[in-house]
């Protein structure tokens, strides 16, 4: 029987490994809560890093700087703040000592420090409503059917992809689109 040392060494945070293998590269989560928890060897000094815990998962991922700056950026330094809101984690290289490494990378979904989403809400479905508004305001007064348009757009930009795996960004793409047909009655949305 084999031992995997990453399974052995895991602990209850999520590292390149985990991010890698089980979330097979990339997750978007809900912050579910925030925690302060202190790190390193019993040898040296501990060092605080904020964690993030996720509604569904188990293991909760400790920030570094390089992902606590992309965050704070993105939803302002209270980390509180953050509840509530989607961010990817994904696995990609860096750096280190030379050498190229795996790391775990966060992108926050969503606008600034207000946007947060009710916890029952489907990001897709908010996304995509969102998405359907702006097209229609995009697309005023021109003759056909803006419904055809829409799907055209979510094709081009989807790619074969479902819509759940769609970030909030694809589904901004798909609201700037213009098209030359629209309705400007069409009051239904295409889904």
């Amino acid at each position: 029987m084999a031992i995997n040392i990453d399974d052995v060494y895991a602990g209850n945070s999520m590292n390149a490994a985990y991010v890698k293998e089980s979330l097979r590269g990339s997750k978007t989560f809900r912050v579910a809560n925030v925690s302060v928890q202190e790190f390193g060897d019993d040898d040296e000094p501990k060092k605080k890093k904020v964690v993030l815990h996720f509604d569904g998962e188990t293991k909760g991922l400790a920030l570094n700087v390089t992902n606590k700056n992309i965050i704070a950026d993105a939803w302002g330094k209270d980390a509180e703040q953050w509840v509530g809101k989607m961010l990817r984690v994904y696995s990609s290289k860096t750096q280190f000592a030379g050498k190229m490494v795996d790391c775990v990378l966060t992108e926050p979904q969503g606008g600034g420090v207000p946007d947060t989403l009710p916890p029952t809400a489907s990001p897709t479905l908010t996304w995509k409503a969102s998405a359907w508004a702006q097209f229609k305001k995009n697309n005023p007064g021109e003759p056909g059917i803006m419904a055809a348009g829409f799907k055209n757009a979510f094709g081009i930009v989807a790619k074969g992809r479902p819509e759940s795996e769609l970030t909030e960004s694809d589904w901004a793409s798909i609201a700037t689109f213009k098209v030359k047909t629209f309705n400007p009655d069409a009051d239904d949305p295409p889904f």
